[in-house]
Formats: structure tokens, sequence, C-alpha cells
């Protein structure tokens, strides 16, 4: 059985009907519309996100994969620039050029992936496969990364200490209870391993 396929479509399922109903509330609410809608579009975006990332993981070809993958940083931009923002209004603590700066660093090398796919990777060797404990295999392009995948990465670099920043920052305002919620809601986005981001 696809226990991972399952598992991952479970939590995009998860996503998609909280970005629904948060963006429900956003339209229909004038209180908090920001923090609403920045959540909501993260929460829809993430879902995108996984969603694709199980049709690349099920690609039997190489083209197939860069296929799958193509438009992938459409959701991976709007994730986390919904991401960021949320955290900016949730703190307080919204750095306006700081945070334009990076949105524009997300957004940068996207626009350069979905121009052309094949872009954001180097030298291109095929597929791999990884095996899970329990059977099941994951296809994996083998390739080099390029400028532009160095540049996101730098983004989400940029983006884990922003959130950790602000976090630290609402604590030590005082605000220590909405810090550790916020806190423990973002752990699964900062211990997980990036693999969305091919």
């Amino acid at each position: 059985m696809p226990y991972y396929y399952v598992a991952i479509s479970a939590v995009a399922g998860i996503c998609f009907a909280f970005g629904v109903l948060y963006l429900f509330i956003g339209l229909r609410r004038k209180n908090d519309k920001p923090l609403n809608l920045t959540f909501a579009l993260f929460a829809l975006a993430y879902s995108g996100t996984l969603l694709n990332g199980l049709r690349w993981y099920s690609a039997t070809t190489v083209a197939e994969y860069i296929a799958a993958a193509r438009y992938n940083p459409i959701y991976l931009v709007a994730a986390f620039a919904g991401l960021i923002w949320y955290v900016a209004y949730y703190t307080h603590v919204r750095p306006r050029i700081f945070l334009s700066f990076l949105t524009a660093l997300i957004i940068v090398p996207a626009i350069a992936v979905i121009i052309n796919p094949t872009t954001v990777y180097g030298e291109i060797s095929g597929l791999t496969y990884i095996t899970l404990p329990w059977g099941e295999q994951l296809a994996d392009l083998d390739a080099t990364g390029s400028l532009w995948l160095d540049i996101f990465s730098v983004a989400q670099l940029g983006a884990l200490g922003f959130i950790i920043f602000a976090i630290l920052r609402q604590f030590l305002r005082g605000e220590r209870k909405n810090a550790a919620i916020l806190g423990l809601g973002m752990l699964w986005f900062i211990i997980a391993p990036v693999s969305y981001t091919h």
C-alpha cells in the first residue's frame, strides 16, 4: 500500500480545508483580514505543493519529472509568501522593505523555472529511486544545482530566520502564549525536510 502517498494526500486535504475555511473567514470579516487571507493563501498553496510533489515522485522518466515540477514554483512562491506575511501579521513584526525583498528573492527564481524548467538544474544524469523502509519507491532527479536553486535556498533560509526572529520578538514582548502557539505551529515547516523545492 502506498502509505507515503496516502499520508501526504491526507495532509494536503487538511491544508486545503483550512485554506478554504480561512479564505471565507478573511473575505467575510473586516477584523484581521490580512491575517486570515495570508494564512488561507499559505494553506491552499502548501496543499497544492504537496499534491504536485506526488506527481513528480511517481514520474517514470526525466521528461515526466520535469513536466510535473515545472509549475511547482507557483505553489512554492504563494506558500512562502503567504507564510512569511502571515507570521508578520500574527507577530506584528513587519519590516516591510526586508519582507518585500525576501518575497522578490522567492519570486525571481520561480519565474526562471516557469520560463525554462531545466534552468534550475545543472547537469541532469537521470532519475534515481529512493526506497522507503516499507518498500515504497519515490522518484528523484539526479542533477546538479544551479544559481537559481542557490538563490531560492538563500530565500528559504531568510524566511526561516525571519520566522524565528519574529516569534522571539513576540515572546520577549510578553506575548508568550501567542508566540508558543505560533512556534509549535511552525515547527513542522522548520524541521520538515525541504522535499518540495526541486
